[in-house]
């Protein structure tokens, strides 16, 4: 590996640390397709892992006391049910078949978190618009 390449990948942790700690999630959605723009898909994918490890596991030693364990095993039982898929397709397909499938997930998943986005903003203005209407009633005349 080239000394640009390693001062492009800190400058990438740097920002995929930087939205982990803002949003609580998104270090390997942010790095691994930042990195596979300057170094294989395989190498971007098995770093980022390695960082988002320690990352969220400082973010769960951090947060251990309110941790939702029935959303926790709900994700384990499906990361263990993916992983063997997810493996096979890692070690069998091309590079070229590895950038589309990263490029066809980030993009589906841009497009999720933003309609879970405008449903929240939808919802959040129906309640802020509930919450006023009941305080007018309340209010004396």
């Amino acid at each position: 590996m080239s000394v640009t390449e390693l001062v492009l990948i800190a400058a990438v942790v740097l920002i995929a640390s930087v939205v982990q700690t803002t949003a609580g999630f998104g270090f390997s959605l942010t790095a691994v397709p930042m990195m596979a723009l300057f170094t294989e898909t395989r190498t971007a994918s098995m770093l980022a892992a390695i960082l988002s490890m320690v990352t969220s596991g400082f973010q769960s030693w951090h947060g251990r006391r309110v941790i939702e364990w029935t959303s926790v095993r709900r994700l384990c039982l499906a990361a263990g049910i993916g992983m063997p898929f997810g493996l096979v397709l890692f070690d069998l397909a091309s590079e070229q078949v590895l950038r589309t499938f990263l490029g066809v997930t980030t993009l589906a998943m841009v497009v999720l978190l933003g309609a879970g986005s405008l449903y929240q903003w939808a919802h959040l203005d129906v309640v802020q618009a509930d919450a006023r209407e009941s305080a007018a009633l309340a209010a004396p005349a």
